[in-house]
């Protein structure tokens, strides 16, 4: 894998959707900038749509766009986050109430990106598929990922 890139960015807002059939419903705004890679200094703006299971386990679905000398580059990640052992989320009613501050823990996550762009020097994002790796810190409000394009292989029949 040839490394891309690594954001480091801050939650603007979360907003809890509440509780919903198949888990705990929450939207995660974020802001940042590419410390390292071919996009250093974009900056990244973007919005996780994220559900927690009811083991706990986040499944990601992040829509963002990536911003350099007015070229952009839309990204769009799936994933997992994991909460660490003895970590429970709170309920629904806790995460709404007036006050609520997120405890600072780190939380894992990893998962897939693909790409989307009409810039011609970044053209080969458009048939690119990156695996990340990372950690969101809700109470400290800091999100660290680090991405590597998958080099495609042939495999013999």
């Amino acid at each position: 894998m040839e490394p891309l890139y690594r954001i480091e960015a801050h939650f603007t807002a979360m907003t809890v959707l509440g509780a919903l059939a198949d888990g705990l419903r929450l939207d995660a705004e974020f802001e940042g900038v590419i410390t390292e890679g071919e996009f250093e200094g974009a900056t990244v703006r973007g919005r996780d749509y994220l559900r927690f299971r009811s083991d706990g386990i986040g499944i990601l679905d992040v829509r963002e766009t990536l911003e350099r000398d007015g070229e952009r580059i839309e990204a769009r990640a799936g994933g997992y986050l994991i909460p660490p052992v003895g970590f429970v989320l709170p309920a629904p009613e806790i995460l709404q109430a007036e006050g609520f501050t997120w405890p600072e823990v780190d939380m894992p996550m990893h998962g897939f990106v693909t790409f989307a762009t009409a810039t011609p020097d970044w053209n080969e994002l458009n048939r690119t598929v990156a695996t990340f790796s990372g950690c969101a810190n809700p109470g400290a409000g800091t999100i660290v990922i680090e991405a590597a394009a998958v080099v495609p292989e042939s495999v013999g029949v």
